[in-house]
């Protein structure tokens, strides 16, 4: 059975669909925005719905918020027909040729066009290729400047790998090894610099507590608005 769907009136009079969701596990309302756009009322079990639509009314300025950035934000799919590397500056064009012994590559073609040839009927393999490409385009440059930075600053690492995590931008072990992500190509320069100065700060405090944002501060005083940048286009992370 289809869930029962309501709207809420946008400052520009446009009507958004919205959705009531209850769930066992809820203690108190919350609004949920999915990258895809949906828009829901999570409820504890019991609640009265009119709270659900008291409670979005009043929280009408979060919401035109987030469709605001969904709109704005472009459609990610397996199947690009180009890749903006906002941190190096490069657009690239992505082209397609069909091939038939079932295998896939890339080759880089002048004039920043990458062509994939191959087995291009599967979205999963097309992902795949793609992500090999950011991730070869993303090793040495990845590496340098994570080594200047903890030179630059005064940090130590034991290593650094450079991944396609679907949850993370980087991560740091308590053997202060670093894992980044190589899609943060294709976020801008100083973003993917406070993911950097963020897993270097790990190396010394292996939490989030106030002295750890303190440290990040130091090398990064706008991180809240790259920290933020990240929350609002992050779904990019799971392509690629």
């Amino acid at each position: 059975m289809m869930a029962k769907q309501y709207f809420i009136k946008l400052a520009d009079n446009y009507q958004y669909p919205y959705q009531l969701t209850y769930s066992p596990r809820a203690k108190r309302l919350s609004i949920k925005f999915s990258s895809a756009g949906e828009l829901s009322v999570v409820l504890p079990r019991g609640m009265q719905a009119s709270l659900a639509h008291s409670f979005i009314q009043k929280k009408l300025a979060w919401v035109e918020k987030h469709i605001r950035n969904h709109v704005a934000k472009p459609t990610i799919s397996a199947r690009p027909n180009s890749l903006d590397l906002k941190m190096i500056n490069e657009i690239w064009s992505v082209q397609y040729k069909e091939g038939v012994d079932g295998s896939i590559k890339y080759s880089e073609l002048s004039d920043y066009c990458l062509l994939i040839e191959g087995d291009i009927s599967s979205d999963k393999l097309v992902n795949k290729i793609i992500g090999l490409f950011l991730k070869n385009k993303a090793s040495l440059l990845f590496m340098l400047k994570m080594s200047e930075l903890a030179k630059q600053y005064g940090f130590h690492y034991s290593g650094i790998t450079i991944r396609g995590q679907k949850t993370r931008w980087g991560s740091c072990s308590s053997y202060k090894k670093l894992n980044i992500n190589y899609k943060l190509l294709l976020m801008p320069e100083v973003v993917a610099r406070y993911v950097f100065i963020h897993e270097l700060c790990h190396t010394i405090e292996m939490n989030h507590s106030a002295k750890f944002w303190q440290l990040v501060a130091q090398y990064d005083p706008e991180y809240r608005q790259h920290r933020q940048y990240l929350k609002e286009h992050g779904d990019i992370i799971r392509y690629f």
